[in-house]
């Protein structure tokens, strides 16, 4: 993993095992239980975020996650990640006001529906989020 995307998403997926205490029974469950709706976000994995794209309406952007890292414990619990990081990724461009609209509604709702995040009532509209997964797993893992 070279880049520090890459390796944020491989610390959010490992938090989300860690939070599953590594039960791999209980996470295809979960992704199961999840298949259908917009819950259990923490569980979904890059494909299940590919196929929530086009049903928002952004069908000509999803093949641009594949194998991109994004799944849903990285939307989950990384606290920077928000609706512009996924538009980075989705190579949404700027221009298209429409797209980038329709994605910062979707995506948060998703964060209020499917994820432990809160809704601030402030200026900017944001949610509040939980602390980065980076932050609570610390470097320490990593060392040789």
């Amino acid at each position: 993993m070279a880049d520090s995307s890459h390796r944020n998403s491989f610390r959010c997926r490992i938090k989300c095992l860690q939070r599953l205490n590594y039960d791999r029974k209980e996470l295809q469950k979960r992704r199961e239980e999840s298949q259908n709706e917009i819950k259990d976000v923490l569980v979904w994995s890059n494909d299940h975020v590919i196929c929530w794209i086009p049903s928002i309406g952004l069908k000509e952007y999803a093949n641009n996650l594949l194998e991109s890292g994004v799944h849903g414990s990285l939307i989950a619990l990384d606290e920077s990640f928000n609706f512009h990081t996924l538009a980075l990724w989705l190579q949404i461009p700027l221009r298209t006001t429409q797209a980038c609209a329709v994605l910062e509604r979707k995506f948060n709702h998703l964060l209020a529906m499917g994820t432990d995040r809160q809704f601030e009532e402030n200026d900017d509209k944001s949610f509040r989020r939980a602390p980065s997964c980076s932050k609570n797993l610390g470097q320490r893992m990593f060392v040789a």
